[in-house]
């Protein structure tokens, strides 16, 4: 008779696999719900056997990623049988003090020993000062119910909560669920083939390929850490690999592995700082299809901005010439961009998956926006989220009818029209493009409700919307990013700054914050007291002209006609330097202004055209990064007709606060229109 401890309220949860609140629930929904048996009023403590025949009565959901695979007529696992693996699980992995990743390879290595004699018994192990009698027996008993590789895993799993060392480096469940489906559904399993992961880690990617099932002819890793290869090579006994080849480095001058089927990589994560080095995340997908043999597929994982990366200045990063040399190579099989809040560590950095193949073996690359796909199965967390949108994703990527009823999700794309220094990220590639002929008819339909609208209004509005007229443009449009703009100096960029709302008044020099961007408060409710705002020497205040942008929320900018306001943060301004000296004296005389290539108005309609709104969509904290926006590179004297275009509107705009919808829309647009290069502008 198994004895364990008595359990908190959050132990149940944990141990049974669900959310805090769901063991609150059953406590008060269920009058026979165990009584506690000890503890405060605050922190009960409840017997744990009891509790695990209570849960003994409820059934799994199939749709949960706790329940396996079960024919349809089987009988569901009980949340008891969870939670019992649980309470055994923390008997084996109990730390007394010791370092947790010492008492987690004490177990995985009698766990080894168990498979590699085939014997799961409950014959007593000798007790040693490191590993005690009574966590075996558990261990055993666990390994004989549900199988060695199955307890192995299950092992593994409590890395986290064990705050093992490497915990944070383990491949997220998620990909390791979409990376085995992919391999089965591309390569129909690993039955006999050679299969290598050269960033192999604690093993995690290698162990989702060994669970799916069959058998590979070999298994291949490299680890740079050497205790991490005794893990890994402890993880591969218990499944039944007991002369796998390991090698401590994958990125030497020459490939580790040649010839293999299935590659995996899933590199430590690199910053964006990288992009310059000749050390950047590509360099593992060069490998991987160095590794390959003919007909194989290799996966590697990849931060989002090496492939949104692109040439600044003229000057080409060392992973924008990488990226461009595996399109060229024709080695890219598929790019796939990965949930928000897939990695638990890495939350604020997106992540994307490379489908690579040999050089010449991908006529076509498939760009799918996991992402959207993930969306469409529930919030993460939700039971059967990581199994429905894996699946539905893998079978996007293996089949091409599929892929063809939904565009949106999923589609191929020639090599060739990929190499326009334009980010490879499939959220941007997948995103619907308006034609010219579609701006056309929806700027003369916002015009027309718009002069509708201003129909009761004085007349020079009407007949200011009568001479605005739109034609096709003939030329062709080249854009700049902002960025680079910011990096040469002709914008300066102003920081917003956080100012407690306490602090703010209604006398004083107005400030913009999002409530003012998004229409919440009108521009001038909200002041700041000049001697309060002596606080913060930091804080700045905007010069006539000033462009003000809120990166989130769909991207809204404005022009501060004015001048002399304070920024809130996340609002963020803009200051055109040339625009500044047409102020002094002598800037008719020196011709300055028909020299103008930027303008406040005009590059407030740029920004928040919908054309660098994409950008900011399935953003973890919905911001869009200002120097990744692209500008059209128009003349002067465009430019200035479309400066004179955007800030009548934007008076207009003030002044009529009713029509305001009507206005708006009619802006939008037309920047839309410029932006995308399919319509210029002309006042009669």
């Amino acid at each position: 008779m198994e004895t364990h401890s008595p359990v908190t309220l959050a132990e149940i949860a944990e141990l049974a696999g669900v959310r805090r609140p769901s063991v609150s629930n059953w406590r008060r929904r269920h009058a026979d719900f165990p009584p506690p048996v000890g503890g405060t009023p605050t922190v009960p403590l409840f017997d744990a056997e009891a509790v695990a025949a209570w849960l003994d009565r409820r059934t799994l959901p199939r749709s949960s990623a706790t329940a396996p695979d079960l024919p349809e007529n089987a009988p569901c696992p009980t949340y008891g049988d969870v939670f019992r693996d649980g309470l055994r699980l923390r008997a084996i992995t109990a730390t007394d003090g010791r370092p947790s990743d010492a008492v987690l390879l004490d177990a995985l290595t009698a766990l080894a020993e168990s498979a590699v004699s085939s014997t799961a018994s409950d014959k007593p192990r000798q007790e040693t000062s490191s590993y005690t009698r009574g966590a075996h027996l558990h261990l055993t008993r666990l390994a004989a119910e549900i199988g060695v590789p199955a307890t192995a895993e299950k092992l593994l799993g409590t890395a986290q909560r064990l705050r093992t060392s490497w915990a944070s480096t383990v491949t997220p469940p998620a990909v390791c669920a979409l990376v085995a489906g992919l391999v089965q559904e591309l390569a129909d399993g690993i039955d006999d083939l050679v299969v290598a992961d050269l960033a192999a880690g604690s093993g995690a990617l290698l162990a989702a390929l060994l669970l799916g099932g069959g058998k590979p002819r070999a298994v291949q890793a490299a680890e740079s850490a050497e205790e991490l290869r005794e893990l890994l090579r402890l993880r591969l006994r218990c499944h039944r690999f007991t002369d796998p080849v390991i090698v401590p480095d994958a990125m030497g001058p020459e490939p580790p592995f040649t010839d293999a089927d299935v590659v995996l990589a899933d590199p430590p994560f690199h910053p964006s700082e990288k992009a310059e080095s000749h050390d950047h995340p590509l360099r593992w997908a060069e490998r991987i299809v160095d590794c390959l043999g003919p007909g194989g597929y290799g996966f590697a994982v990849m931060p989002e901005w090496s492939l949104y990366t692109t040439s600044r200045g003229g000057i080409t990063p060392a992973v924008v010439r990488v990226r461009d040399a595996l399109l060229r190579r024709r080695c890219l099989r598929a790019v796939i961009q990965l949930p928000r809040r897939v990695h638990p560590f890495l939350t604020g950095s997106e992540l994307a998956l490379l489908i690579l193949t040999p050089g010449g073996g991908a006529p076509t690359i498939t760009m799918c926006d996991a992402d959207r796909i993930a969306v469409r199965h529930g919030a993460p967390g939700r039971a059967g989220w990581i199994a429905a949108w894996a699946r539905e994703t893998a079978r996007l990527i293996g089949r091409a009818r599929d892929r063809a009823a939904h565009p949106e999700l999923c589609r191929d794309f020639r090599p060739d029209h990929l190499l326009d220094d334009r980010p490879l990220l499939p959220s941007l590639r997948l995103a619907p493009v308006a034609g010219a002929a579609d701006h056309l008819d929806t700027t003369a339909i916002s015009r027309q409700a718009a002069a509708v609208a201003f129909a009761p209004e004085p007349v020079s509005v009407a007949e200011w919307l009568s001479r605005l007229e739109t034609a096709p443009r003939v030329t062709p449009v080249h854009h700049e990013r902002l960025g680079n703009l910011i990096r040469s100096g002709q914008i300066r960029l102003l920081p917003g700054h956080r100012i407690p709302l306490g602090r703010l008044g209604t006398r004083g020099q107005r400030v913009y914050g999002r409530e003012e961007l998004t229409g919440e408060r009108a521009v001038g409710d909200r002041r700041i007291d000049p001697l309060v705002l002596a606080d913060y020497p930091a804080a700045s205040v905007t010069e006539p002209g000033d462009v003000v942008v809120l990166p989130e929320d769909g991207l809204r900018a404005v022009v501060d006609e004015a001048g002399g306001s304070v920024l809130l943060f996340p609002v963020q301004g803009l200051r055109i330097r040339a625009y500044g000296e047409l102020r002094g004296p002598n800037a008719q005389a020196l011709g300055r202004e028909a020299r103008l290539r930027l303008r406040p108005h005009q590059l407030a309609a740029m920004i928040s055209s919908r054309r660098n709104a994409r950008r900011a969509r399935g953003s973890l904290v919905r911001r869009v990064d200002l120097h990744s926006l692209e500008i059209p590179v128009l003349s002067p004297e465009e430019t200035a007709e479309l400066d004179h275009v955007m800030r009548d509107l934007a008076l207009h705009t003030e002044n009529l606060k009713r029509r305001l919808a009507a206005i708006e829309r009619l802006g939008t647009d037309l920047a839309a229109g410029v932006a995308d290069g399919a319509l210029t502008l002309r006042v009669r």
